[in-house]
């Protein structure tokens, strides 16, 4: 049915990634967009174009050290590809990682003992921290291994701005309530605790977001006056992919993956039942 009528789109639907055999799952799904024709398609399993890049304001931005993921030659194609796959993956690791061991860990409006990979691994690896710092609202089964529990404001207590197809902002409704404070204003004091007035050398949010969208002249005023924001998408074209190929190492869709294969991995999404 799928395959007769074209234009057509498979959507995952409720975090498939969360179940056991999600990786080859879910890559069955993106073989079956492109053995169907319905890969970057009007209709179909559309691929998002290029926009023009915001300005960068991370600590890396300010940051001329490049660091080796903490988990990479553990799981190379995966991190390789994956910003946050640290995160997701440095639990096991803990407190081995190298050059440099994890000692402490902030986690902000997280749980990732019930949301992470394998909650035993977790737990063992919190519980081998020195200093272990939650910041939430509520008393999450993480927030209960912290030394430290302080309390976040919620989204309706800080301006919050939204980059996706348009740029938005959420505004403060209320004042932050009894000592909650916003997030922002947590990274931003630490930092400055911690010497780094080079990195964080905002006074304010608005300063920040300023630099951040100074590539395409907009500034924190324009959100806060239009309620619905401005559009920040690419020009809609499809079948990029004969002009630019795929970002693979073949440059095209790969049913057997060489790098999996490299990695000892399965390089065909083979169905392996669960017991």
């Amino acid at each position: 049915m799928y395959a007769k009528n074209p234009p057509a789109y498979i959507t995952s639907g409720n975090a498939l990634e969360l179940h056991i055999k999600d990786f080859q799952a879910i890559r069955t799904i993106m073989l079956l967009h492109a053995l169907t024709g319905n890969v970057d398609v009007k209709g179909g399993e559309f691929i998002p174009g290029e926009k023009i890049p915001l300005v960068d304001i991370e600590l890396k931005g300010h940051n001329g050290d490049v660091f080796k993921g903490i988990s990479t030659d553990r799981y190379p194609p995966y991190l390789g590809s994956e910003e946050d796959g640290n995160g997701k993956c440095a639990s096991r690791d803990y407190p081995h990682t190298q050059p440099y061991p994890i000692k402490a860990l902030i986690v902000v409006g997280r749980n990732p003992i019930v949301t992470g990979p394998n909650s035993s691994h977790q737990r063992k690896a919190y519980k081998k921290l020195n200093l272990m710092v939650a910041v939430d609202l509520f008393m999450t089964e993480t927030a209960k291994m912290g030394d430290i529990l302080l309390p976040a404001a919620s989204f309706l207590e800080g301006d919050n701005l939204k980059v996706g197809d348009r740029i938005y902002m959420i505004p403060k409704i209320i004042a932050p309530q009894g000592d909650a404070w916003p997030e922002w204003k947590f990274w931003f004091e630490l930092a400055k605790k911690m010497g780094y007035t080079n990195e964080f050398p905002w006074a304010t949010p608005d300063e920040a977001i300023d630099e951040h969208l100074s590539s395409i002249n907009v500034t924190a005023s324009y959100p806060r006056k239009n309620f619905i924001g401005g559009k920040y998408k690419e020009k809609v074209v499809c079948k990029k992919h004969e002009e630019f190929g795929f970002q693979t190492p073949s440059g095209k869709v790969e049913f057997y993956s060489q790098t999996l294969a490299d990695a000892s991995y399965d390089p065909l999404p083979t169905y392996i039942k669960h017991i």
